[in-house]
């Protein structure tokens, strides 16, 4: 079962992620002027990178033998999209079209790791884990379903809003972070 670091490294995880979000938002078009350093996909990168410890002590029974590995194959997704982010804010902006056009029409590139993978997949994968802890508190759960919901109905602000609702949710379904023998 996770113990309380590794919740608390899920919350800072959906935290850092959520910065990232932010700076995706307000610096969009000068996220390519980060230099040395693309600040807003490292925060990315990080925040879900924080999710994995979590993630792997979950039980591997009942409900959780689907939810692991969904959650898992979110965040290998989410990854993959940070890592073909990196090579478009690398390369030259005369390079980025043809290369964008050609990523984008590989769909073993495309789907997993830039539509669906690290959209609608990490938003169902991070839902599954809360469903679990119902018991724990139904606020939560509600606002972790809210924040996916928002999620899924809009982008831009709306992933920014979707994840502070699901930090909020996550804070009250760990039960502000009470040992795991007594939470899930």
């Amino acid at each position: 079962m996770p113990d309380r670091i590794d919740k608390a490294l899920f919350l800072l995880g959906f935290a850092v992620f959520t910065t990232g979000q932010v700076m995706l938002r307000l610096f969009d078009s000068a996220a390519r002027g980060e230099h040395p350093v693309d600040y807003t996909h490292w925060l990315l990168l990080i925040g879900v990178v924080l999710l994995i410890p979590y993630t792997a002590r979950l039980p591997r029974r009942g409900f959780h033998l689907v939810t692991a590995p969904v959650l898992l194959l979110g965040i290998v997704a989410t990854i993959g999209m940070n890592i073909l982010d990196f090579v478009f804010w690398a390369l030259p902006p005369e390079l980025n079209g043809d290369i964008y056009r050609v990523f984008s029409v590989e769909s073993s590139i495309w789907w997993p790791f830039m539509r669906y993978g690290p959209n609608e997949f990490f938003i169902t994968a991070f839902v599954l884990p809360s469903l679990t802890l119902f018991h724990v508190s139904r606020i939560g759960t509600g606002l972790v379903i809210a924040g996916a919901v928002t999620m899924a109905l809009g982008t831009e602000w709306f992933n920014v809003a979707g994840y502070i609702l699901v930090i909020a949710g996550y804070f009250l379904c760990f039960d502000r972070l009470r040992p795991s023998t007594q939470a899930a």
